[in-house]
């Protein structure tokens, strides 16, 4: 990737930023809104069935980094499938979510 590439991920950036700072003109579709600003915003706090996201905001913690979470996220995903087809369990998809992510992210 040349200079475009870091152009690209420039403007992604500046958009996701504008995005997230703009909440309130998609907050009300019911997208929960991830800026810090949303946590004192009247607007949250007087529409009557969203007010909890200032709450929800105060709990939310970020992923971790880890180099290997998109591959365990897609690998949870897999499972879960699994289970919502009846294939397995839920106990049994989870132990197994469990044991194959671990063993994926200790690697």
């Amino acid at each position: 990737p040349g200079r475009g590439a870091s152009e690209r991920k420039l403007a992604a950036l500046k958009f996701a930023k504008w995005i997230s700072e703009h909440f309130e003109l998609w907050f009300e579709a019911g997208h929960v809104p991830s800026h810090k600003k949303a946590l004192t915003s009247t607007l949250l706090k007087n529409t009557e069935h969203r007010a909890h996201y200032a709450d929800t905001l105060r709990q939310i913690k970020a992923y971790p980094r880890h180099a290997r979470l998109w591959e365990a996220n897609t690998m949870f995903a897999d499972i879960l499938i699994l289970a919502l087809k009846g294939e397995m369990g839920t106990q049994e998809a989870l132990a197994l979510a469990e044991k194959r992510i671990n063993a994926t992210l200790s690697e």
